[in-house]
């Protein structure tokens, strides 16, 4: 397909999403790193039975309303994410309340700002690009490894989102530390209508339990090394 220009009209409805999203941003940092959440943290992580239970449920209220929006809520860990925007784009963080690996940090994909004006010129009229993003989101934690590693490449599959699918690649990205961190980079998107034969099958599948990216990202975070899904194509490769 012969991509053309970016609409100065896209680029404008960008940059006014943009200005919402980093007000959003904004207040859930403000949430997020108070003195009265780090409070709370400290009650959920040392007390038990209804005492944690009551610390949960003020930290979820005060994320919340701020507009992080609740990843998992368990007995021992709490996370929320939120959408930070950088000149390059948009990435989602991951904020963490548990004994074992607490902190905020970019979880699992980016959003290139040509992708998301893509996706405004190219989806129907009144597209919501929040529900667009977190939709990639969603989607992106349940895909299924074993079909990127036998039905598509690391450099080009896509991510099923809204009406559409965002064109990817896997991409190391560099986070606090000095680390390097997986992440998957959302680099244009399309409508079902736009896509040809082939294209259509490189949007992945959620995966079974067990064969989802989240899982193998989960084992990523833990021990800050190249996940699952790195491994096995090395494995592949040998054989």
């Amino acid at each position: 397909m012969n991509s053309l220009p970016i609409t100065a009209e896209a680029r404008g409805r960008y940059r006014v999403w943009c200005s919402a999203t980093d007000r959003a941003f904004h207040r859930a940092e403000e949430a997020l790193f108070s003195r009265r959440f780090a409070e709370l943290s400290g009650n959920f992580l040392k007390c038990k039975g209804k005492g944690r239970e009551r610390a949960a449920a003020h930290l979820c209220r005060l994320a919340e309303r701020a507009g992080a929006r609740p990843i998992e809520r368990g007995r021992q860990r709490l996370r929320w994410a939120y959408l930070c925007t950088v000149d390059e784009g948009v990435f989602p963080l991951l904020m963490t309340v548990s004994p074992g690996d607490g902190g905020r940090h970019p979880w699992l994909i980016v959003f290139s700002t040509h992708a998301l004006q893509r996706a405004l010129m190219r989806a129907a009229p009144g597209l919501d690009l929040s529900g667009l993003v977190w939709s990639a989101i969603d989607n992106a934690r349940r895909i299924s490894i074993g079909f990127l590693l036998t039905r598509t490449t690391a450099d080009r599959f896509r991510i099923a989102a809204g009406d559409g699918a965002f064109g990817a690649g896997m991409a190391l990205t560099e986070v606090y530390g000095g680390r390097e961190q997986p992440m998957i980079a959302c680099e244009t998107w399309l409508s079902r209508d736009q896509m040809s034969d082939i294209q259509e099958v490189e949007v992945v599948p959620e995966g079974q339990p067990g064969d989802r990216y989240e899982d193998a990202y989960e084992e990523f975070r833990r021990c800050w090394q190249i996940p699952m899904i790195e491994r096995s194509r090395r494995e592949l490769g040998r054989r």
